[in-house]
């Protein structure tokens, strides 16, 4: 009789634009899992690299990915470039690893609600609406009507924060970085757990 293994984890972080969502993924990346490396057609920024932090992808290769069901989910973000997330990530296989991804609201809640994984939410906060769009507008160089758009959709994503298992407030960075390692210690060790209780319900079992 084989122990009842835990599914692997799938950690989601979502957040509106300037909330800390890539240095969510970056520091729980470096503490073992795994990044879920999803779709864009936009051009890649400066410092980006193709495979690592998107899959750079023309709209013509989107489409045709698309066609073969390779997409879970996927949209039109601000009304221009396309961001898609792997199908995969609702299924696993003995040799899947603990991973993370982003993705939007709608996005967390199909795969949390599909998913044959353990799926954990994490939503990351600013500390107020006016440092919010602070951050929007320091990090854009877009129109006085796309900064209206991007502060209107990170408001409608707040909305959805309690959805979510876990929410993070981002008031300092140095803050931030120091709780990220904490939350994924605790995730691991329920992991950890549930794998040490499948041997327990194997070994009583047997015993039966």
């Amino acid at each position: 009789m084989k122990a009842i293994k835990p599914p692997p984890l799938l950690i989601v972080v979502s957040g509106p634009s300037g909330s800390g969502k890539g240095v969510a993924l970056q520091f729980l990346t470096e503490c073992g899992l795994e990044k879920v490396v999803t779709y864009t057609t936009r051009q890649p920024r400066p410092g980006e690299t193709d495979k690592v932090h998107y899959n750079f992808i023309t709209e013509e290769e989107f489409a045709d990915l698309d066609r073969q069901g390779q997409f879970l989910e996927y949209n039109r973000t601000y009304y221009r470039d396309i961001y898609a997330s792997p199908a995969e990530v609702l299924s696993f296989s003995e040799t899947t690893n603990n991973q993370i991804m982003e993705l939007d609201p709608e996005g967390y809640f199909f795969v949390k609600t599909n998913s044959l994984r353990k799926v954990v939410g994490l939503f990351i906060l600013p500390p107020e609406i006016k440092e919010l769009e602070q951050r929007i507008t320091s990090r854009s160089q877009n129109s006085d009507e796309e900064l209206q758009r991007r502060t209107a959709l990170a408001k409608r994503q707040i909305m959805n924060a309690w959805m979510y298992d876990y929410v993070m407030v981002n008031r300092d960075i140095a803050e931030f970085k120091e709780l990220l390692p904490k939350l994924a210690d605790v995730l691991f060790s329920n992991q950890q757990g549930l794998q040490m209780l499948g041997e327990l319900v194997k070994n009583i079992r047997e015993q039966e």
